[in-house]
């Protein structure tokens, strides 16, 4: 599947992804809430999310302190994580959490210095690429992460799936289940996969 075709695809899916949001965000939040300790994170610090999606990573991650700049090529999608955000605005006038939502192409590189984040967050958005194509983003975040990158996707060998999520994103995660490990050790200087339930796992990487 070409970038424009995935795109498309994500189009199609952001009216889904916006039902879905409240159950994405309280995993999020469950998950970074229970693994804090692996994140070399101080409050202030700038976090980028790679692919955001519906931005229910992002509005965790601000909450929890932190400047965080999500990243995603599906306009449509990017409708969606604005409006979420005014959303949360609204019912929260007294919030100051520092979000902000950007078109880009994490792919084809970000218009941002080398070291520019402590940590890089891609989120459920490896096993949606090809194996060319995840090495290129994975050499991306490691350029602009300082500290960290954190990948949040299926865990090594699991025989779960999550079968809707896989056919709204028309993706096929079997060659990321097998080899997405291997895959990070050649761009990564260490990665250490922590699992976090019977089906994903954190891949927590060294740039």
């Amino acid at each position: 599947m070409t970038l424009d075709e995935r795109v498309k695809r994500f189009d199609k899916a952001a009216f889904w992804y916006r039902l879905l949001y409240k159950r994405q965000e309280d995993f999020f939040r469950r998950t970074l809430e229970t693994n804090r300790e692996h994140l070399e994170l101080n409050p202030g610090d700038k976090v980028l999310d790679m692919g955001c999606g519906n931005a229910s990573l992002c509005v965790v991650l601000a909450e929890m302190g932190f400047d965080v700049i999500g990243i995603e090529a599906s306009h449509k999608m990017l409708d969606t994580a604005r409006d979420i955000r005014s959303d949360h605005k609204k019912k929260n006038p007294f919030s100051d959490l520092l979000i902000q939502v950007l078109w880009g192409d994490v792919v084809d590189g970000l218009p941002a210095n080398d070291k520019s984040f402590e940590v890089v967050f891609i989120a459920n958005t490896a096993h949606c690429l090809t194996a060319e194509r995840r090495e290129m983003m994975y050499r991306e975040a490691a350029r602009l992460a300082k500290r960290q990158v954190v990948v949040i996707d299926y865990a090594q060998n699991t025989a779960k799936r999550s079968r809707f999520m896989d056919w709204l994103d028309g993706s096929d995660p079997d060659v990321f289940i097998a080899s997405g490990f291997e895959e990070m050790r050649t761009v990564f200087r260490w990665v250490n996969e922590v699992r976090i339930d019977d089906k994903l796992s954190w891949y927590i990487c060294k740039p």
